[in-house]
């Protein structure tokens, strides 16, 4: 089939999707995907959408984030499905045509899916759509980790001349690079201070409390590089040491309704 027939067989399916992605409409959860997207379906137009599954790989990958999207609604109740708002359900099906990346996918997924339930519908805003598309692949992990945590806890370096500080590393240490599968561990700082960017974060440097762990396995886990700052003030014979300082990273208000929304 040439390109223009395959583009014009396209836009012929497009105003009823589901038997193209779906090949069995007897799957559990394909008549709620249906419910669900129901006006999305009636009203997708966008020649981006039409343009990109004209494309092989584009129509494959969006088969593949559907199909996770018809097992989400397998938990919903059907009397609980609901027709997903446009302005939220077409930009998620555009975008879920050229994600490549798994947890950045997951994360529109989990907006449709929230978007897809009487319960959940107040959850997924519009405007989480485009935090989405403001993360890197590792800042969707670190989004999907704070999922779990009540706070990031962190140190700072301090140089400090006795007693009296001179200089404080900008960098916040998390440890979080030698625990998560990150493809750039050296861009930590620069994923975190993206987070603290779109609102969802905020660092708290004053920590009095001593009773967290993590501080101690945070010196564990730095142990090496404060011994190697320490070692060159020294041989520098400047009296200087390396003190460090104790804060956290806190969960906005608004990064946690992100949060609730996109991981599930």
């Amino acid at each position: 089939m040439s390109d223009l027939s395959t583009l014009i067989e396209t836009f012929k399916n497009c105003g009823n999707l589901l038997p193209t992605v779906y090949k069995d409409l007897a799957q559990p959860g394909v008549r709620k995907v249906g419910r669900a997207l129901e006006t999305v379906l009636d009203t997708v137009n966008s020649p981006l959408l039409l343009l990109r599954l004209a494309n092989e790989k584009a129509k494959l990958r969006f088969e593949k984030h559907m199909e996770k999207y018809r097992k989400k609604l397998e938990y919903i109740e059907d009397e609980k499905v609901c027709d997903v708002p446009p302005e939220i359900g077409i930009p998620i099906l555009e975008r879920l045509t050229y994600t490549t990346n798994d947890d950045i996918a997951e994360l529109f997924i989990n907006i449709l899916t929230k978007a897809s339930s009487v319960e959940t519908l107040r959850e997924a805003h519009p405007s989480f759509i485009h935090i989405v598309d403001r993360l890197s692949q590792d800042e969707a992990k670190l989004v999907n980790h704070i999922k779990y945590a009540y706070r990031i806890e962190y140190l700072t370096l301090n140089l400090s001349l006795i007693g009296i500080s001179l200089h404080e590393y900008p960098e916040r240490l998390t440890g979080l690079e030698f625990e998560l599968k990150l493809d750039f561990p050296e861009n930590m700082e620069m994923c975190f201070n993206n987070l603290m960017s779109l609102g969802l974060l905020e660092p708290k440097d004053e920590y009095k409390i001593s009773v967290s762990k993590r501080y101690d396995e945070l010196r564990k886990l730095y142990e090496k590089r404060i011994e190697k700052m320490n070692a060159k003030e020294r041989d520098e014979d400047t009296k200087m040491s390396v003190n460090l300082k104790r804060g956290y990273y806190r969960i906005t208000k608004f990064g946690n309704e992100f949060v609730k929304a996109c991981t599930g």
